[in-house]
């Protein structure tokens, strides 16, 4: 373990502080998150994953689906939804399953 006072001049060399600092490491298959609440006019409930290079956003009310490859537009600024229509159903159907997995409630529709 790295002593208090002295963390700063171990982490100077990157193989002192490789091999002197845990680094935490999340093996997992996507990230996913949701808001299901409506915020003013312009936020809708949506749901999230995210899978290597890919995210999915779904919204629940309007354009169904968002498609951003996070590698080449980390800004969000190119919707691929359309483009790439099979990556949309592999991600939405990876996030159907957790959204069952952890007993999401659902949005329900609303009249305009």
């Amino acid at each position: 373990m790295v002593e208090r006072e002295n963390w700063h001049k171990k982490a100077q060399s990157a193989t002192t502080a490789e091999k002197e600092i845990p680094i935490l490491s999340l093996e997992r298959e996507a990230l996913f998150w949701r808001f299901p609440y409506y915020r003013g006019k312009d936020v809708v409930p949506y749901s999230n994953v995210r899978a290597g290079d890919w995210k999915l956003i779904k919204r629940y009310k309007g354009k169904t689906f968002e498609l951003f490859n996070l590698r080449g537009d980390l800004g969000e600024t190119t919707d691929l939804s359309e483009t790439y229509p099979e990556k949309v159903k592999e991600l939405d159907e990876l996030l159907a399953g957790w959204l069952r997995q952890v007993g999401a409630k659902l949005p329900q529709p609303t009249s305009d």
